[in-house]
């Protein structure tokens, strides 16, 4: 019996999109400020920086360290 030939065509995939992000997480918070990752829970626990808490897991809005940066360089 004669084996036949099989064409395999690649897949084509979607051109990747790029996502704005809008939130990061804690240990991204804290190595965008330069601070160890208990200094940015006390600073959240005392309202300093603005968290959000998802589905058990705590963010921090990117608007939030950028209103956070510009109030303490005034």
């Amino acid at each position: 019996m004669p084996v036949s030939k099989i064409k395999i065509h690649p897949k084509k995939t979607p051109p990747t999109q790029q996502v704005e992000r809008l939130a990061v997480s804690q240990r991204e918070a804290a190595t965008m400020l330069s601070i160890s990752e208990k200094t940015l829970r006390n600073w959240t626990k005392t309202g300093r920086i603005k968290a959000r808490k998802i589905d058990g897991r705590i963010i921090y809005p990117l608007d939030g360290l950028k209103e956070f940066l510009n109030a303490d360089s005034e």
